[in-house]
């Protein structure tokens, strides 16, 4: 694997976490929490959080848990509204933009798979809590009669009342390999596609009570109102051509996501073009079409409103440079914004998307890039030596445009922001970049870590420096 493609994969997988998650209800509704109700009149500001609930402003934030396997990944995200949803435990919290504590709804523990840790994923309808235990974990599978079906999964609606309660227990028998799922009378499982891999999300909500399932070798639509599912792109070919190696093809699990209404996708079928190239799709409920006339694309961000899309210049090199490009709208086309060699600290950032070259190119000085999507507008900074950047941030000021960002020389991190009209670069406290996870979609408020190796705690704040 090249280190562009090692790069992509590590970077996608953060952007991914920013994606997930829906509208919440408004503040002022009723949620159930531990059998009683909390309503707006018993808001908790970080400061008054039960013990254990913040640490220094901090909130906890992890997926619930399992002796089977202790370590599951917490979904975040933020809301059209700037507030900002997330998983603690066997909860679903929103945080104000002041980083105060609106609601809680309680899942009750009792009502899933006893020892069993879970994820959730969720819409401003329904919260389906994933299984995320090896050999038992969520799952949709399929039968030869045609029908998709879901084990290990468990269905609530937005106040934790038990909506519907799927098939449970182990996936696979080990002797045989063969599955362990239910299946109607007459019928056989065929496949299977895990609804948990290890902290990359697999449900995306289309709206509030459909979602498209990325099942790598299969794209599923799922209506959870009417309990009924349909493939809408199947790939399960691969694997037979491919054996173990079709995990190169199929869905790349990082590079897709909702716009619009619409799971966009960037989908590896084709031995002929490099493991990092594939053709972007659209799926809904209409089915899925490859778009762009099938143009090979090695990088796929589905920003809120728009894609941003990167193509080797020469297909026949990897490592040579590429052509980024803007598609404004569902029936847009590809709009040229930058051509050179593009390192994937590539972020959506407000309206701003985030970019630098790729660092220690030969005679060629470390450049960050700020491209607004509603201008069009493309401004840059060199940082006048060939430096390693790691972090990468806009936030416009008064008619100025800062640049955050963190260095890695000689073994040493430091932070920085660079201010436009003031044409001034100034040290920052450290940890002050490197903290910062993700920026609110109206650029005012960033969501940070409080120890990036460690992202169980989080807190909504406000920009520093």
């Amino acid at each position: 694997m090249t280190t562009k493609k090692k790069a992509a994969a590590l970077l996608l997988a953060v952007l991914m976490l920013t994606a997930c998650g829906g509208p919440v209800p408004p503040a002022s509704s009723t949620v159930k929490q531990g059998g009683g109700e909390l309503g707006s009149s018993s808001r908790q500001e970080a400061s008054g959080a039960p013990a254990g609930e913040t640490e220094n402003g901090f909130y906890r934030s992890r997926g619930m848990r399992s002796p089977r396997n202790p370590d599951v990944s917490a979904v975040y995200g933020w809301n059209p509204d700037g507030t900002f949803t997330f998983q603690n435990e066997n909860t679903i919290n929103t945080l104000s933009p002041e980083n105060q504590l609106l609601e809680t709804v309680t899942i009750p523990v009792e009502q899933l798979t006893k020892g069993s840790g879970y994820q959730f994923s969720w819409s401003d309808t329904y919260i389906l809590a994933i299984a995320a235990d090896y050999g038992a974990g969520g799952m949709v599978y399929f039968t030869d009669d045609g029908g998709v079906h879901l084990a290990n999964v468990t269905l609530f609606d937005r106040k934790g009342q038990l909506v519907r309660q799927y098939p449970a227990g182990k996936i696979y028998d080990d002797e045989s390999g063969g599955f362990l799922l239910p299946a109607p009378e007459g019928t056989a499982v065929t496949d299977g596609c895990s609804l948990y891999t290890g902290g990359e999300f697999t449900v995306y909500w289309l709206d509030s009570t459909t979602a498209v399932i990325n099942g790598h070798s299969h794209v599923v639509l799922y209506d959870f109102a009417a309990d009924t599912g349909r493939v809408l792109d199947d790939m399960s070919d691969l694997k037979e051509k491919h054996g173990k190696f079709f995990v190169y093809y199929g869905v790349d699990q990082r590079q897709c996501g909702v716009m619009d209404g619409s799971f966009y996708y960037l989908a590896h079928r084709d031995e002929e073009k490099s493991n990092t190239e594939g053709t972007v799709w659209r799926a809904d409920k209409n089915g899925a079409v490859e778009l762009f006339d099938g143009k090979a694309f090695w990088h796929l961000l589905v920003c809120s409103d728009a894609l941003m899309l990167v193509e080797h210049i020469d297909p026949a090199n990897v490592e040579g440079a590429d052509r980024l490009y803007h598609v404004a709208s569902k029936d847009g086309s590809p709009r040229e914004v930058w051509q050179g060699r593009l390192s994937i600290t590539f972020k959506e950032n407000g309206r701003y998307l985030a970019f630098r070259n790729i660092f220690g190119q030969e005679g060629e000085d470390t450049t960050l890039y700020a491209y607004h999507r509603d201008t069009g507008e493309l401004s840059n900074h060199s940082l006048g030596q060939v430096v390693q950047v790691d972090d990468l941030w806009l936030r416009q000021v008064d008619g100025s445009l800062r640049y955050y960002y963190t260095t890695f020389v000689d073994g040493a991190t430091a932070d920085w922001v660079y201010d436009t009209a003031s044409d001034t670069t100034t040290q920052l406290p450290e940890g002050t970049v490197g903290s910062i996870f993700s920026v609110s979609p109206d650029g005012d408020r960033v969501l940070r870590w409080k120890d990036r190796l460690d992202p169980s705690w989080l807190r909504v704040g406000q920009w520093e420096g």
